[in-house]
């Protein structure tokens, strides 16, 4: 069982800090390094780190079994725990602290203090549940981004079109150039603006209750 949960494991840290290194480099290329929007994105990534011990840790750790191989595991066993909704059967993962720290790998001073001040076996189950719930505020980070960039642009652009006293839908034209625009028949393909998707889309991310959306459908 030890040799499974440790490949899970290793498996999940894996998959956690890709989702971290990805949603990065995406949120960069979209909205530039400096940007307010990459700074909700950084803060929010300097939050956790610094107050929570799980996200220090097991950002570390990822880092340790890369270079190590393996996690160094001192025992596996199943316990029951009661909750609100009744017993509830959980792992208990038990790390061997000196095993972590005789290697030859180079651990952040900061958390090395911190695993040195640690029971010689200590188990890291109760830190594994409460590092999902960083990558979910993570998560909930980047839905705030999008929402914030989709609504401030739509905004913008309801705002325009009131300012004509524009009613019902809008369409689009694509002309080569000036000229072009007095062809009738230039007019013959148009698009149309899909606002009622763009409408469902904005009340979707609200449902997610990650940020208040403060919009009206005008169409409705």
């Amino acid at each position: 069982m030890i040799k499974e949960v440790n490949n899970k494991l290793s498996n999940y840290l894996s998959n956690a800090r890709k989702f971290i290194d990805q949603s990065e480099i995406k949120i960069y290329q979209d909205y530039s390094k400096n940007s307010l929007k990459s700074g909700l994105w950084d803060d929010k990534k300097t939050e956790l780190y610094n107050e929570l011990f799980s996200y220090r840790f097991l950002y570390h750790l990822r880092n340790f079994t890369q270079h190590n191989g393996t996690m160094p595991l001192n025992s596996v066993s199943k316990k029951i725990i009661p909750t609100i909704f009744g017993e509830q059967k959980v792992l208990e993962i038990k790390v061997i602290r000196d095993s972590l720290l005789n290697t030859s790998f180079n651990w952040n001073s900061g958390i090395k203090k911190e695993i040195e001040d640690m029971p010689d076996s200590f188990d890291i189950t109760g830190y594994l549940i409460e590092h999902k719930v960083c990558l979910q505020k993570l998560y909930n980070k980047i839905i705030e981004i999008i929402a914030i960039e989709i609504a401030t642009s739509f905004k913008d652009y309801i705002e325009l079109l009131n300012s004509f006293s524009i009613r019902g839908y809008p369409y689009l034209f694509n002309f080569e150039d000036e000229e072009s625009q007095k062809d009738p028949n230039n007019y013959k393909n148009m698009n149309k603006l899909p606002l009622k998707e763009i409408f469902k889309y904005l009340e979707k991310i609200s449902e997610t209750n990650v940020i208040k959306l403060n919009y009206r459908n005008q169409n409705n």
